[in-house]
Parts: structure tokens; C-alpha cells; sequence
């Protein structure tokens, strides 16, 4: 099922057509699933390209693109939880999963629950990794509006040395100021819990988002839930790249019935 074209116009007149959303391209054809992947805040794609080889097969990775970042450094950094949906509607051809990381988890649930809302075929599996629950406000020391810099140093990440570059700085603070603006808006409206497996993973060393908090999300499926944890700290998924693809690849592979071990 792909996006309306009512969906697709909208898009559209935003100054965003929906294909920019993705890497050039469709995804690989001979791919049995598509898994779409969603950043941290002031993330891009790069870093799901490196989620290649044989544990991959029959598995297309397919990173968002969202705006303001790499490709689409030239758009305003802004998005919508309304406009990541309908690219990934049209971009819907066959079994598929979704993957999101810290702020891309909560906006992975939020697409999800709109790909729902528009009967959209719901994913095999929603990936959520280094987020608290949907439902649990931020905290007083989560520092919501505090300096950039300071909020991605407190959560031990390793962009904070880029930031010390000035060419670099300018690069990254407007999608960084934008991404955080996004988490501090957000919040959360109670709902139907998800009828879709969920997999939430989480840092041992993670200073925002300890394993135990992350146990929450169980509360937003009607599935199946699992709770992994993987060594590092938030952004895990970098410092423990092989233990995370072993991990996601292998719940995938088996949720989708795809022979192999890998």
C-alpha cells in the first residue's frame, strides 16, 4: 500500500517530495523486508549504511533522511511526525520493520501509531533503543532548554568533540537545536497500545536512559516485548555496532521467517 495522493501533494507543497526522504533509489529489489531506520537527535543516515553484509540478506536497510542533514543540509532542519509517515507509506512494498534510536524512537513509535491511524499494514517488529517510554515525562535534570553542548555532552555521547570544530559546529547545531526542540515539544497522548512486536534496547552505561527505565515500553503492545542489553553508552549502536546488528538483524531474520544463521 503506498501514501494517498492527497498525502503525496501535501508533501509536496511543503517543499519536501516524499522521495528525498531516502538515499536515491528504491530499496533492494531482490529484499524480502525493509527495516527503516530513524536517528538521535542531530543524527543522520550514515551511520545505518555501515548495517551491511551476510547477516543482512534479504534484508534492505533503509536509513530516513530526515531534513537539515547530509543530502538536505540546504532544507530548514524541521519535520513532522505527518511527513515522516507518508514518506515511509510510499515507500511501503513489502514486509517491513522500523528501528529508532533515542530521539528516533519516539518518533518511530509516533509514525508507527500514524501508519496505523491511515490502516497502513502494521510492521513486523518496531526497534526502540535508548528512549525513555513514551509516557514518562522528562525529568528536571533531563535538561530540556538547556545549551546544546551541554545536553549532548550529559548524555555521554561522542559528538561533543565535533562541536569543538567551528566548520563542524555550524554543520550541526541547526539540526541539533532543532531535534532537541522536537523532544522538548513532545508529549505523549494515550492511545490503543501497539498489536505489533516490540524490541527495546538499551545501553549498560547509558547516563539518560538506564535499562530498567526502558522496561516501560512493554506498556505499549498488546505482542510480544523484549529488553536487550548491549554494552556502551547512548549511542551504543556505534560503540557496539556488532553486537547491535547481530541483535537486530537476528530478531528480524526470525520474525520474517528468513532461513540462515548468521
Amino acid at each position: 500500500m503506498t501514501a494517498s495522493a492527497h498525502d503525496i501533494d501535501s508533501e509536496r507543497a511543503a517543499g519536501a517530495d516524499p522521495g528525498r526522504w531516502f538515499t536515491p533509489g528504491p530499496p533492494a529489489a531482490g529484499a524480502d523486508v525493509l527495516l527503516f531506520c530513524l536517528p538521535f537527535a542531530g543524527g543522520g543516515a550514515a551511520v545505518y549504511r555501515r548495517w551491511t553484509g551476510p547477516r543482512w540478506a534479504g534484508i534492505a536497510v533503509d536509513p530516513v533522511l530526515l531534513p537539515g542533514r547530509e543530502s538536505r543540509i540546504g532544507e530548514p532542519p524541521d519535520f513532522t511526525v505527518d511527513r515522516v509517515a507518508t514518506a515511509l507509506a510510499g515507500r511501503i512494498d513489502r514486509p517491513y520493520a522500523v528501528y529508532g534510536h533515542s530521539m528516533g524512537a519516539r518518533l518511530g513509535f509516533e509514525v508507527v501509531r500514524e501508519l496505523r491511524r491511515r490502516a497502513l499494514p502494521p510492521p513486523l517488529a518496531l526497534y526502540v533503543a535508548a528512549s525513555r517510554p513514551p509516557d514518562v515525562p522528562p525529568a528536571a535534570s533531563d535538561l530540556v532548554g538547556a545549551d546544546v553542548r551541554h545536553r549532548v555532552a550529559a548524555l555521554g555521547t561522542d559528538l561533543d568533540g565535533a562541536l569543538e570544530h567551528p566548520e563542524l559546529r555550524e554543520l550541526l547545531l541547526p539540526a541539533l537545536r532543532s531535534d532537541f526542540a522536537w523532544v522538548d515539544a513532545y508529549r505523549y497522548h494515550p492511545g490503543p497500545p501497539l498489536d505489533v512486536p516490540l524490541i527495546a534496547l538499551a545501553g549498560e552505561e547509558d547516563p539518560g536512559v538506564r535499562p530498567p527505565a526502558m522496561a516501560g515500553w512493554s506498556r505499549h503492545t498488546t505482542a510480544t516485548f523484549q529488553l536487550h542489553t548491549l554494552p556502551g553508552g547512548h549511542l551504543f549502536l556505534r560503540t557496539a555496532a556488532e553486537e547491535t546488528t547481530r541483535l537486530v538483524a537476528g530478531e528480524l531474520r526470525t520474525l520474517a521467517g528468513l532461513d540462515g544463521d548468521w
